[in-house]
């Protein structure tokens, strides 16, 4: 291993580069600010390096793209202050919410993830290591003694944050408990010895997933790991080898979760479950009301996105103005329990916010972040800077960006400082992929005295 550990020697650049990437996996799920301050250091040391780093950069169209979004919020802001006074009290979210997930910061981290591509592994580690701090600090312990698991509340301050970490957490164990399992390598005694604190790990973060009452990280994460697993038992019988253990850990894995239903009765479990019927055929109804009744959670969603398409298709191209809700709120009649601080879905605050010009440019951004993890079997395949991340690594970065994709949707709230940065740290994690090889072009060999 020592010849894939970095060393902490070289140039400057390379040196506050190792210390800001890890700094901001460790961060990214427990401190806000002490986040910035190590993406601070990485824009330094970028600073630094300006002359091997704006050559590769200037080639790359997702920098740019970032470029364009982040000069187009601060050009737009201002205008729509100007428009609509009543958004320069908005603060939820704020314009600079939006300006810290436009990609921008994720590509200065992510262009020192393209020189140390060696390191996700280690990275992924660290930040999984940060998620649980940030948990065991927000988490009421003794409000969870003496309550039991299914108080959201006890779980952290926000639980749509917590639960949306620790699904990531989750998925994340599963998949190296599984992989683990089919480790040909070692024997099957020792296989099961290694794969034991994985599987731990796993049913910690699902204890704290369940707690956090966050529905749709709940779909996203169960469906993502029965995906997963699926897959795995395929490998496992077209290798004919690893099939027990797939079984095996499909067995345990199900009586992991069969056991966190059972916590606590499993009374809001159920009751949730119980009117998924009566939710779904009012959603083919096209029943406002009738969704309201059966799930006033998604109903009030249901309701706000409604109101939302009616004010784009008021004003389209250029939108309302970051945190435009406060406008279009005051602009229509409203029924009780419509009305919120935002729209529980971040694509709707850039398509209101900004109109298509801003979310058009947001979703060519994700698009080329995601590029990287789809399989390409017939592209030709080049060398780059660092090697190639290992298997598990590419395949938690795939989970958890779809599982945020999924979750951004219905929960996730950048107004919150845990959703910016987890947001931010996986469009870098993406981004280092992004950037270490660009399509159809190999990236070009780089002189690096830390990998």
């Amino acid at each position: 291993m020592h010849h894939i550990a970095p060393r902490l020697r070289g140039p400057l650049p390379d040196t506050l580069s190792l210390c800001g990437l890890f700094a901001a996996a460790l961060l990214a799920g427990a401190h806000w600010y002490g986040f910035l301050g190590a993406m601070a250091v990485l824009t330094l040391a970028t600073l630094l390096d300006v002359r091997r780093a704006w050559p590769h950069l200037r080639r790359q169209p997702l920098f740019w793209l970032a470029i364009a979004l982040t000069v187009y919020i601060l050009i737009h802001t201002p205008l729509a202050v100007r428009e609509f006074p009543v958004l320069a009290q908005n603060t939820f979210p704020d314009w600079t919410d939006l300006l810290a997930i436009s990609g921008l910061l994720s590509i200065i981290a992510g262009y020192w993830l393209a020189r140390h591509l060696r390191l996700y592994p280690y990275l992924l580690a660290v930040t999984a290591a940060g998620i649980a701090i940030g948990l065991a600090l927000g988490i009421e312990w003794q409000n969870l003694w003496e309550r039991g698991l299914g108080v959201r509340r006890d779980w952290g301050y926000m639980p749509e944050q917590v639960g949306l970490l620790s699904a990531m957490g989750f998925l994340g164990c599963v998949v190296q408990f599984l992989r683990q399992l089919a480790d040909r390598q070692h024997r099957h005694n020792s296989r099961i010895l290694r794969a034991l604190p994985w599987f731990l790990a796993a049913l910690a973060f699902a204890i704290v997933l369940y707690g956090t009452q966050t529905r749709a990280t709940w779909i996203a994460a169960a469906v993502l790991a029965l995906i997963y697993m699926g897959w795995h038992l395929l490998v496992s019988l077209r290798q004919r080898q690893g099939l027990r253990s797939g079984i095996a850990a499909l067995c345990v894995l199900a009586v992991g979760v069969a056991a966190l239903v059972q916590l606590d009765g499993g009374e809001r479990l159920e009751r949730r479950l119980s009117a998924g019927p009566d939710t779904v055929a009012a959603l083919v109804m096209l029943d406002r009301e009738g969704v309201y009744r059966s799930n006033p959670s998604l109903g009030v969603r249901l309701n706000m996105w409604t109101e939302a398409m009616r004010a784009f298709s008021q004003r389209p191209i250029l939108g309302w103005g970051i945190g435009a809700k406060v406008v279009t709120d005051s602009q229509a009649q409203l029924d009780v329990g419509w009305r919120q601080p935002q729209y529980h879905n971040l694509y709707l605050e850039f398509l209101l916010g900004l109109g298509l010009v801003g979310f058009l440019l947001f979703l060519a951004i994700c698009a080329l972040l995601i590029r990287p993890l789809l399989p390409a079997p017939f592209a030709r395949t080049h060398p780059g800077i660092g090697g190639d991340p290992p298997a598990p690594s590419r395949t938690i970065l795939s989970l958890c960006a779809a599982l945020t994709a999924f979750a951004v949707l219905f929960e996730l709230q950048v107004g919150h400082p845990f959703s910016r940065a987890m947001v931010i740290w996986l469009m870098a994690l993406l981004a280092g992929l992004a950037l270490h090889r660009p399509a159809g072009d190999a990236v070009p060999e780089a002189r690096s005295g830390a990998v």
